[in-house]
């Protein structure tokens, strides 16, 4: 019990020191405008049409952007996301970089024992058993579509603008750093506590697609997609809904019960955590918000550039590494 006290206070704190990053914001000078015209077809328009030309300048917290939300939004914004996690990936302070490496190497040293541990209270015990599947359950993509059902349909039935533009972001960061997740995965191969052949599970790299979808568990273990996606869903409700105090209380605790459940039942390491905390922050506020997003400041910070190489011993890739 004492372990797992101590993960949930690893885990919170790592949120939180990831959760300082420097956000800057536009002056609020711009007002966002949807644009869904013509939802239901009528032969005569009357005022009740849902036309969605307002100004959300005058909601609280809501956060500013340029673009309109439409229908497709969720999937049409999904290569802007990726075009703006690479500049904040080069451009993100060094020490955030360290705390990554140095908490994953600090679990993957402990990974096999708390794994040991943890598994047997989970065999011994019904109602940890339980209660591990279940929570393990929320990361599964289907709390993050069932939400974006829920706040896209409380925005179309009492025409909610932010309702709107919330559900559609949690559809598009579930499904951009869910997607981010699975190509790490395919290229770690890290094998999952449950199917294991050696202490912390052995990495494959680059395991062939067709071995990996044959046996899924022996290559995804690394980084977290349940967490990933769950992080990024929180921050994307909290982010459109700044005056909801509880969303990160109640997300981040949710998020760390979540954790320690695929611990239990085997499906994740603890050393797979780290990284999937980072991706699902950086997605979630790339998301919230798609114009005025800006990476970590100019001091303090990493640059690195990956350009080709040739010379008359061969050919390869060059890194430059600044910090």
């Amino acid at each position: 019990m004492n372990k797992l006290l101590f993960f949930f206070f690893v885990s919170t704190f790592s949120v939180s020191v990831f959760s300082q990053k420097i956000f800057k914001t536009e002056s609020e000078t711009d007002s966002t405008f949807f644009n869904i015209k013509e939802m239901l077809n009528r032969t005569e328009p009357d005022s009740s049409d849902f036309d969605f030309q307002q100004s959300l300048a005058a909601k609280p917290g809501f956060p500013e952007q340029e673009n309109k939300i439409t229908w497709h939004s969720w999937l049409t914004n999904i290569p802007k996301d990726y075009v703006r996690f690479y500049d904040i990936a080069t451009h993100t302070s060094f020490s955030v970089y360290f705390s990554i490496a140095a908490s994953t190497a600090f679990f993957m040293a402990t990974d096999n024992h708390t794994w040991l541990l943890q598994h047997g209270w989970y065999k011994s015990s019904n109602f940890l058993r339980q209660a591990s599947d279940r929570f393990g359950e929320m990361g599964d993509g289907r709390t993050q579509f069932a939400l974006t059902g829920i706040f896209v349909g409380w925005g179309l039935l009492f025409k909610d603008e932010r309702a709107i533009r919330t559900g559609s972001q949690i559809l598009q960061v579930t499904i951009s750093s869910g997607a981010f997740v699975q190509v790490l995965k395919h290229l770690t191969g890290r094998e999952s506590p449950i199917v294991s052949t050696q202490p912390a599970g052995e990495w494959k790299f680059f395991p062939s697609p067709l071995a990996y979808h044959r046996r899924v568990p022996a290559y995804d273990a690394y980084p977290s997609g349940h967490l990933t996606t769950m992080l990024g869903m929180i921050i994307v409700i909290s982010e459109n809904y700044p005056e909801w105090k509880w969303v990160k209380p109640v997300g981040y605790t949710l998020s760390t019960l979540m954790a320690l459940g695929m611990v239990n039942n085997g499906i994740h390491w603890y050393s797979d955590y780290p990284l999937a905390i980072f991706l699902g922050y950086e997605f979630g506020k790339i998301v919230s918000h798609p114009e005025n997003y800006n990476s970590d400041s100019e001091k303090d910070r990493v640059a690195f550039n990956i350009m080709p190489y040739y010379s008359f011993t061969g050919t390869g890739l060059s890194l430059q590494l600044k910090f």
